[in-house]
């Protein structure tokens, strides 16, 4: 018996009395009877050439080819019939029925003959759920349940005596329901750990110190810790404390600033010599360029910052000329030429610290 008629029969159940019928409604479900037998023998063509090729991608073209082929001849049917059939819209169903049933024919080939039934340790007959150990990638989860484990009765069906539904609010972690709105060790989800000074509320992770952040875990003062100063991530380095969320200089409590710098702001600052830039001068006293160089003294502070520096560093620091400069300058007291009176100037241009310098003495604050 050819396979595409042996298919029909699978399908449908349709005998002789079906290729006589005269009905719209008996011709539109007799071509789709056709076009199913056909999808199997398209379906088991395309398996036979994988077996002697080892094609994936050709399989996958032969067998989506197939499934068209299938869709384009109930359209037909349907469109054919006027309305009469007695189904419509119904050839995905169907295809997925005819794949089963293609499939069940290559698995008895490999099985001598035998068709695959409840029992056989694989989910491949009709009507099976799982078969065994075999739960065709079904659990409780999957089934709507909250956590356990999904078993199979002899007849090939779920049994799903063995998994749990948790109660409102809460969710199933490993073997447990859990509230996860309070759980400190499954906050908002499964593993999802609080810190050791963190306390969990509506499922997120709180410092139990309203005055305290959350910086990675860990509960921190943002206005005192040295790691985390002003923000997460923020460090103070060398001498520096943190005040008030700033890294400063320890002047008070060990920190150096050593002649000729002076402390200001919490920043130690240095005048530099003509022609010599800020990097070059917090090298020479052992330290490296700080960038409230800028935010203090330079274009993104203020002209009184400005003039108390250079009155810290011994230079006068009156009728500050807030202007912007070619060279970038910062906070800078001008060469006086013939020594008449130059007033100080705080450049609105950035400050960098490669700065080349200039016939000027400009402050810099280094760390």
């Amino acid at each position: 018996m050819k396979l595409q008629a042996f298919a029909m029969m699978i399908l449908l159940g349709v005998g002789s009395s079906a290729m006589a019928a005269t009905s719209p409604a008996d011709q539109c479900q007799a071509a789709k009877t056709k076009a199913n037998g056909d999808y199997v023998d398209c379906r088991q063509t395309a398996e036979a050439k994988f077996l002697k090729t080892g094609d994936q991608a050709k399989l996958e073209a032969a067998v989506n080819k197939c499934g068209a082929k299938l869709a384009t001849a109930y359209t037909k049917a349907e469109t054919k019939a006027g309305g009469a059939c007695p189904t419509t819209g119904d050839a995905e169903t169907v295809q997925a029925l005819a794949t089963q049933c293609g499939d069940a024919l290559a698995a008895s080939v490999e099985t001598g003959g035998a068709a695959p039934a409840c029992g056989d340790g694989a989910v491949n007959a009709t009507g099976e759920h799982c078969d065994g150990t075999d739960l065709g990638g079904a659990s409780c989860t999957s089934l709507s349940y909250d956590l356990g484990d999904l078993g199979c009765t002899a007849g090939c069906k779920f049994e799903a005596s063995g998994c749990t539904s948790c109660p409102a609010g809460h969710i199933g972690c490993d073997s447990t329901c859990v509230d996860a709105r309070f759980d400190e060790q499954n906050c908002g989800s499964c593993g999802n750990v609080c810190g050791a000074e963190q306390y969990c509320d509506n499922g997120g992770c709180y410092c139990a110190n309203s005055l305290e952040t959350d910086c990675d875990g860990a509960c921190v003062d943002l206005q005192t810790d040295l790691g985390n100063c002003g923000g997460c991530g923020v460090t103070c380095e060398g001498d520096e404390v943190c005040v008030n969320g700033t890294c400063e200089i320890d002047a008070g409590g060990g920190g150096t600033c050593d002649y000729p710098g002076v402390v200001y702001a919490g920043k130690c600052w240095f005048a530099t010599g003509f022609f010599q830039n800020c990097s070059q001068r917090c090298a020479v006293a052992g330290k490296s360029y700080d960038p409230a160089t800028l935010t203090i003294g330079g274009y993104g502070g203020t002209n009184e910052a400005c003039a108390a520096v250079l009155n810290a560093v011994g230079q006068s620091g009156g009728g500050i000329v807030d202007q912007s400069c070619e060279s970038q300058k910062g906070c800078h007291l001008p060469y006086q030429g013939g020594g008449g009176f130059v007033p100080p100037v705080r450049c609105s241009a950035p400050t960098e610290p490669g700065d080349d310098g200039g016939p000027y003495t400009r402050v810099c604050a280094c760390r």
